[in-house]
């Protein structure tokens, strides 16, 4: 059964990071291994290159596909690289429903969020959606306070090992 994964988040929250951070767990010798089927980056910020990719690993001697996307924010970069992947998949003699996980980022809302959520929804009955903390904080008593770049990497982390643990091995 397909499963989508969205990490949500407002603006330099970490999303991009985090799929960053999965694709290179996926693709490592003390990861999962994965075997790169696909990958297009989209070099909009060289320091946090964007990612779309589809993956192949095994667990238990089965192998499962995942996909990552990490598209711009706007709807139409969100349906975008879902159709090209899509178009990939099929070179691949591989349909949608052959997926094990689609896992992709989006802001927290307007066309980009409806857009994603929308994805989520057709691809799989449920979902789970993965908020980031946004980058800042708003107290009552005081002005925005910024998260710091080490608070900001845990939280990556933190949901990071709550996607991968959540694939029952």
């Amino acid at each position: 059964m397909t499963k989508a994964i969205l990490i949500s988040g407002t603006e330099n929250t970490g999303k991009t990071t985090a799929i960053n951070n999965l694709y290179d767990y996926y693709t490592s010798k003390e990861g999962r291994k994965a075997k790169v089927l696909f990958k297009i980056p989209k070099r909009t910020d060289p320091k946090h290159p964007d990612i779309s990719a589809i993956l192949e690993y095994e667990v238990k001697d089965e192998k499962k596909l995942v996909v990552l996307i990490s598209a711009g924010d706007s709807k139409g970069d969100i349906v975008n690289q879902k159709n090209n992947i899509v178009d990939e998949l099929r070179k691949l003699s591989k349909v949608t429903t052959d997926v094990d996980y689609w896992i992709f980022t989006s802001r927290t809302r307007g066309a980009n969020y409806s857009s994603a959520i929308s994805i989520a929804t057709a691809l799989d009955h449920e979902y789970t959606e993965y908020p980031t903390l946004d980058a800042y904080y708003k107290k009552p008593s005081s002005r925005f306070i910024k998260y710091s770049l080490s608070k900001m990497n845990l939280i990556n982390s933190l949901f990071i090992d709550n996607i991968i643990s959540s694939e029952k091995l």
